[in-house]
Formats: C-alpha cells, structure tokens, sequence
C-alpha cells in the first residue's frame, strides 16, 4: 500500500460545506486533535470558528477545513486555513493522530483536499491571491506537502531571496497577558519553535506549486507585507499594544524587502521548487 493512500473506509468533509449542526458536532473533536499536535498553543474557541465559516469573524476572516473522518466518523486528520480580508491566507492547521499508522496518509488526503477547497473558494467569488504554510523542513507534515501538492520553503537554495532570513511566526497569545513577562515569554516561544519547544531545527515559510492566484501578476512583497498585518492581528499577543512588534509580522516584513520589487507568488515558486527536493534530503 502506498504510503500515502488511505485505507478503505476513510472520507474527507469541508468542514465550510457542511450544515452548522454538523460542523458544532465535528469541533470538540477536531480541536481534540489541534491539542494533541499543538498542547502549547491557545485554545481554540467555537464561536469564532463558526463565524469565520460564516462569512468572517470580527476581523473579516473567513476558514475552511478539511476533516479526515474514519470509518466510525471520528477525524484523524485536518488541514485548516484562515483567508483573511486582503485575499492572504495561512494554513494554520496541518494534524493528524499521532496514534495512527497511517500519519502520512492522512496529512497528504487532507492538504490536497485543503488545495482543492480553495480552488472552489476562488471558483464562488473569493479572492485568494496568496497562501502559505508554516513547517519544520524535515517534518512528516512538511513530506506530505511537498507530495501532495508541491510546497516549498521560500527560503531554499535556490529561492528568489537576497539574504538568509530567521522566520518567526507569530507570538500567539491573549493580549490581556502582554502586561505579563510570563505570558510574553510564551508568545515568544510559540514564535520560536526551535528554542522554544526544543525541536531540532527551524521553522520556515512554506508557499505552493498547486496554487493559482487569483490576481497572479500581484507582487509578492506587498502580499507578504498584506500577510503580517493580517496575521498579527488576527493572533499576536501584541494586537491590542501595537501588532507591529510582532517577531513574525517583522519577520515577514524582512523575506518581503529582500525579494525582488516586482516578484509574483508564482515566480518565488518556481524558484524555490527548483532546489526544494536536495534541500529537504528527499529524492527529486
């Protein structure tokens, strides 16, 4: 069997597809599994998940998701994405159960699925000009991507970039801790991963191949930049003081003065493709 295949009896929901009783039933579980990947991050909140599947939050920010059920309907696997109101999106979630044997095929079904959702996002009217992924460079989740549906680090070998940049990225937290060195430090570690949570290696930005656009001649710099404000203000412990401070606002502020002014998404693409594969340690 394919390591990417899942078994018989496995299916994939849009988790923006499905009628709100169903999505309140699927929540509790698929935030379950967000905590088992991810036990030092937020909690995630019900309310704001089920108006970002409604139109937009408070922020104008909308989600999809794609949920992996098993046969008995309980989701093992969930890629996750916020598109935010200037046509930016994150996947912020990329699980699946830690206890299953089929890891990797649940992570690759569910990102391609993710990619096939925001291509009937765009075909219903939403404009999607730029979306990226957050991973560790060796990491299942990253492998699977890359398979599934071609991402690559914008920071590789042979990426479009003038200088090596740290990516951070955003210091989650609630602002109400700000005013605590405590609830700073978190932040602060959840923006960095490598020394914060003790992982072998750092955290890059990840952009990807099965992705058009819908404005593609848009420069990429003035997306990155779009991006940080977005996401800080979405996430950052600092929203409420001054989101500017934000190491990953920051950080995406500095890949987006080292590419070149006039860059597309799908140029860094295929810059980065081109070396991503020897970078990674995978077979080409």
């Amino acid at each position: 069997m394919n390591r990417f295949e899942l078994p018989a009896g496995y299916s994939i929901v849009r988790l923006q597809d499905l009628h709100v009783s169903d999505q309140e039933k699927l929540l509790p579980l698929i935030f379950a599994l967000a905590r088992e990947q991810y036990p030092e991050w937020p909690a995630e909140r019900s309310e704001n998940w089920l108006k970002a599947l409604h139109g937009g939050n408070e922020n104008g920010t909308k989600m999809a998701a794609s949920v992996v059920l098993n046969p008995d309907g309980k989701p093992e696997g969930l890629s996750a994405l916020e598109l935010y109101a200037n046509g930016t999106a994150m996947i912020n979630y990329s699980v699946a159960s830690k206890a299953s044997p089929h890891y990797l095929a649940l992570i690759y079904a569910a990102t391609k699925d993710m990619m096939e959702g925001v291509r009937a996002l765009q075909a219903r009217g939403d404009v999607i000009d730029f979306v990226a992924k957050e991973h560790h460079l060796n990491s299942d989740r990253a492998v699977a991507g890359y398979y599934a549906v071609g991402q690559v680090p914008i920071d590789g070998p042979t990426s479009l970039l003038s200088a090596e940049i740290k990516y951070y990225e955003v210091a989650y937290g609630d602002p109400k801790d700000v005013g605590h060195q405590a609830g700073i430090d978190h932040a602060m570690m959840l923006a960095d991963p490598k020394t914060g949570i003790n992982q072998d290696e750092v955290v890059h930005l990840w952009l990807i191949q099965d992705f058009i656009p819908s404005h593609p001649d848009k420069p990429l710099p003035d997306l990155l930049r779009a991006l940080a404000e977005s996401y800080a203000r979405e996430h950052s412990i600092y929203r409420e003081l001054d989101y500017r401070m934000d190491p990953g606002y920051i950080s995406l502020h500095q890949l987006a003065d080292h590419l070149p002014a006039d860059a597309t998404y799908q140029q860094a693409v295929q810059a980065s493709a081109r070396g991503a594969a020897k970078f990674m340690g995978l077979k080409a």
